[in-house]
């Protein structure tokens, strides 16, 4: 009978255990990386790099429709358990556990194929003719912070991904900084685009965990399955479907 009970304590702790490991993860429409399928499911680069690690750690996935600036915020108080495309700065190690990398990113203007400027250098972008959209709370590498925090009268937030698409292409602003996109020509929203081909910053990338809501053995189980994954060559056949 006692062994009865314990075996009984077990299944319930085993059950609660699992029963809380469910990681809330930042999603906003942002092709390829993240999006909704024709069924209104959430997929993409990120979202399944994400789903399998927390699969692979017995978890459960469920998504949070955020802005960036917004999402760093939730990550901080623990509302918001995790973040992918994160690049490591000094500020953000104070709530936030990296693991990973999961992507090489590179950071370019996105113009307007008709257009051509001049950029050799960061300061350079200070002499388009019109203004520069930005993502609120992205990092762009030193350099490209300094100078947005120096010159921010020269740059724009940008509201959501299709406004951005718009202001670019109607010459609204001169172009807009975000990553490079891979496959780009299969995608009929980056028609009628392109990278100007200066790299304003290049670095790897993470997966962001709350140090409030999610707790160091969970970390370490994360960080476990990622490196699984890697191993098994899973991060390298998501990557090939979407270039």
């Amino acid at each position: 009978m006692k062994k009865l009970w314990l075996l009984l304590i077990c299944n319930l702790l085993t059950f609660h255990i699992y029963a809380e490991c469910v990681i809330k993860f930042r999603v906003e429409e942002y092709i390829p990386f993240t999006m909704k399928n024709a069924q209104g499911n959430w997929t993409g680069l990120f979202v399944e790099q994400a789903k399998s690690v927390i699969e692979e750690a017995g978890c459960t996935i469920t998504y949070r429709t955020v802005p960036w600036a917004r999402a760093l915020v939730l990550l901080q108080e623990g509302k918001l358990d995790m973040l992918g495309q994160m690049s490591i700065t000094e500020e953000r190690k104070n709530f936030v556990n990296f693991i990973g990398p999961h992507y090489e990113e590179e950071i370019k203007l996105l113009i307007k194929e008709t257009k051509s400027f001049q950029i050799e250098q960061h300061e350079d972008l200070l002499q388009l003719p019109k203004h520069i959209q930005i993502t609120k709370g992205a990092w762009y590498g030193e350099t490209m912070n300094r100078l947005i925090q120096d010159h921010l009268h020269k740059f724009r937030f940008n509201q959501n991904t299709q406004s951005s698409f718009e202001k670019v292409r109607f010459d609204r602003v001169s172009g807009w900084i975000l990553p490079v996109t891979p496959g780009i020509h299969k995608l009929s929203e980056y028609q009628g685009f392109k990278y100007h081909p200066f790299v304003i910053n290049s670095n790897p990338v993470y997966f962001g965990l709350s140090k409030t809501s999610v707790k160091p053995a969970l970390v370490q189980k994360l960080k476990d399955s990622l490196e699984r994954l890697k191993q098994r060559g899973e991060f390298e056949k998501i990557l090939k479907k979407y270039e």
